[in-house]
């Protein structure tokens, strides 16, 4: 199981991890598909240390980006169960976008880090992480198309020489 090999990260008392059986995320996509509606991530903590807003995010190409975060603060002692799924669902281009990513003419895969932390006193800390990657297939120009647009030129070439003539 996937879970066994994710390590809870601890300090002093309390002790967050990635779900990962619960978790879904998808692993391939087209570029102008959905980025997928399942998507859903899910830590839990366990005997919260301190009152913190706790977040949820994704590490990009060595950036932090915060993708949800409490409304109130955990209590002190507590366990919490943190589940986030989009509101509406971006499309793999629009996830790529958010990060800045340049968009490549081939399919490539990028490799990032989904996240999980606190902010206290204005300051953040990553807890626990789940490392993913996600293929991203570009589409391809149809072969049918092309040699209907080429039939199409050709045949607006001669015609086009006929009418001079």
């Amino acid at each position: 199981m996937i879970a066994d090999y994710l390590p809870a990260l601890q300090l002093e008392d309390d002790i967050w991890r990635f779900v990962a059986e619960e978790c879904y995320f998808p692993t391939a996509r087209k570029l102008d598909e959905p980025f997928d509606e399942k998507f859903k991530l899910v830590v839990t903590i366990r005997r919260a240390r301190y009152a913190y807003h706790a977040f949820v995010g994704v590490t990009w190409k060595g950036v932090h980006h915060a993708l949800g975060i409490t409304e109130k603060p955990v209590e002190a002692g507590k366990d919490y169960t943190l589940t986030m799924t989009w509101k509406t669902t971006p499309t793999t281009r629009e996830f790529l976008e958010a990060f800045k990513e340049p968009l490549t003419k081939r399919t490539t895969t990028y490799s990032y880090t989904w996240i999980a932390g606190y902010y206290i006193n204005g300051r953040g800390e990553i807890r626990c992480s789940l490392p993913a990657e996600l293929t991203v297939e570009v589409p391809k120009i149809w072969m049918p198309i092309l040699v209907g647009v080429g039939a199409v030129g050709i045949a607006g070439g001669l015609a086009y020489a006929a009418l001079k003539k």
